[in-house]
């Protein structure tokens, strides 16, 4: 698997947006996931290939998310 740290929520939420465009599936729609941490945000995917991807990020507050 491929991952890519992001700095905001937004930036996940794009990734899965773009991947999504170009072909890839959503293996894991962008939100939290509490069980690894709070505050950890993550989208995955599956790409034509096969290959997993994934953009996250720690940061997620959502009182600071412009996208809520």
């Amino acid at each position: 698997m491929m991952a890519f740290l992001a700095r905001f929520a937004t930036t996940v939420r794009q990734f899965c947006a773009a991947d999504l465009k170009h072909g890839s599936i959503v293996d894991g729609a962008p939100g939290i996931l509490d069980y690894d941490a709070p505050d950890f945000n993550a989208t995955y995917l599956r790409d034509p290939y096969g290959n997993k991807l994934s953009c996250f990020c720690y940061c997620y507050d959502p009182a600071k998310d412009s996208d809520n």
